[in-house]
């Protein structure tokens, strides 16, 4: 239908600008439904917003979900906190408002996505091999140094082959740093600064010693964000 095809583009546009992110890629995933037998559109046309899906996907941060204390019950709360409790509730009912809005069953998260991308194997599309390289190399890949070496030239691909996805390359290069991060303590207890810088160096904009206020800064938003746990060392 024409009108949930201006729906659905539009909410696209407006959850993207007010940087709700989730809300964009599944109302993204709408619209990929709404032109599926539309003969309006090409098959590249097609096939560019799936690619779109797909990296949006991947660029909503990985820590977002509704925390376990927004699905307390507040009668079990000290009476100090039952307000905030239940304004809690209240945002609660609003992110379920949205998610009825995009026919999202239950609570919207990026792991609800990730899991329709796998079980539909919507990451393969033809003549877009970068796509399911990316797809991969953020959710499948365990080193941290193929992650390193590949992320960068995946994601370049990309962008260059359809040049509309780069609104989400500064997601993505965050996204592949926070998966090196996390597939190191695989590797290793300890790490030098070096090390770590070697394995960023594709993703931060600086080198050498100005490169590390950035790293500093994303490792401390990764503890802050239960990312991962770090104790950063300057005496060695």
């Amino acid at each position: 239908m024409p009108y949930l095809l201006t729906l659905f583009e539009n909410m696209s546009k407006i959850f993207f600008e007010s940087k709700h992110y989730m809300f964009h890629t599944y109302a993204l995933f709408n619209l990929i439904h709404a032109v599926k037998r539309n003969i309006r559109f090409t098959t590249e046309e097609k096939a560019e917003l799936s690619c779109k899906f797909i990296l949006a996907a991947l660029s909503v941060p990985l820590n977002h979900r509704l925390s376990n204390f927004e699905r307390l019950s507040t009668q079990y709360l000290p009476r100090e906190l039952q307000d905030d409790a239940e304004n809690s509730q209240k945002i609660k009912g609003e992110v379920l408002d949205v998610a009825s809005m995009l026919y999202i069953s239950g609570l919207p998260s990026r792991s609800g996505l990730i899991n329709e991308i796998v079980q539909k194997n919507m990451q393969n599309i033809l003549g877009h091999a970068e796509i399911a390289n990316l797809f991969n190399l953020i959710e499948n890949e365990e080193s941290p140094f193929t992650i390193s070496k590949k992320g960068k030239e995946a994601l370049d691909a990309a962008v260059k082959k359809t040049p509309s996805l780069s609104s989400y390359a500064n997601f993505l290069r965050k996204t592949l740093s926070v998966r090196i991060l996390q597939k190191s303590k695989n590797y290793y207890t300890n790490q030098k600064f070096k090390t770590l810088e070697k394995l960023l160096s594709p993703y931060v904009e600086k080198e050498g010693s100005e490169a590390w206020p950035q790293i500093e800064v994303l490792l401390f938003e990764c503890n802050r964000e239960g990312l991962l746990k770090t104790i950063i060392d300057h005496s060695t």
